[in-house]
């Protein structure tokens, strides 16, 4: 059965006619009032940039994707499944292709924005994907993320020695505030990056050996850390 289903990722020009169809058809079903129908010019937008995908089982469109890329992070801007088709697990299967499709392809992270907001329990609790802090840049509590390769995780015990620390805030609001977020670094970061949400006000500090290096905003460590930010993320893979 699995081999029935395919993701297309230069779908035709047919192919998107049969989900403008059922996008339609939902449209009407729903009084004109929500569904992604209303978004369809910009969807044939993403279309001729090559940036939508159809989801096919036995040659016929069951679901479709919008995305946009920068800097390897990957914006899902609309997923959704023919009406007839949801509740049979075929949602979780598209999204599981495309994070494979798009990890072979130097993805480093996916992130979404939750529309309508009853999707949270999709996003969240069937494909584990984690809320956003507050990072301001005017992103919603309805934004989650997912890394698609593996990270350092936060430390449960800090290492005194080498260790980053992340607040929330920026430097003149953290005094004697603890960091919101910690990793220890005596791993190899080009294998486990550290890859999380950031403000590039906040404030970071690293220390190694003991000894505090730097403790400034993000923006400011470019000669202590490599590709310290890609997206809206922290992105670490080598300290200098």
């Amino acid at each position: 059965m699995e081999n029935e289903y395919k993701l297309n990722t230069t779908p035709l020009k047919s192919e998107l006619a049969i989900v403008k169809q059922w996008l339609y058809d939902e449209y009407l079903k729903l009084n004109c009032q929500s569904g992604f129908y209303c978004n369809w010019e910009i969807i044939e937008k993403g279309f001729s940039q090559n940036k939508v995908f159809i989801y096919l089982l036995k040659n016929n469109p069951v679901g479709f994707a919008l995305w946009c890329e920068h800097e390897g992070c990957v914006n899902m801007q609309i997923l959704a499944v023919s009406p007839s088709m949801r509740h049979l697990g075929i949602g979780k299967a598209f999204v599981e292709m495309l994070c494979d499709f798009f990890r072979m392809n130097e993805t480093f992270a996916i992130k979404c924005y939750c529309s309508p907001k009853e999707s949270v329990s999709f996003w969240e609790g069937k494909m584990r994907f984690i809320q956003y802090p507050n990072i301001k840049y005017s992103k919603s509590e309805l934004t989650f993320y997912k890394p698609l390769i593996h990270t350092t995780p936060f430390a449960a015990k800090p290492n005194p020695i080498n260790k980053l620390e992340l607040w929330d805030d920026e430097p003149h609001m953290t005094n004697h505030k603890a960091p919101k977020w910690c990793w220890n670094i005596n791993v190899n970061l080009q294998s486990n990056p550290i890859i999380h949400p950031c403000n590039s006000n906040w404030n970071l500090r690293l220390t190694r050996n003991g000894e505090i290096v730097k403790d400034d905003k993000i923006k400011y460590f470019t000669n202590r850390i490599k590709s310290i930010e890609k997206d809206d993320f922290l992105y670490i893979d080598s300290l200098l």
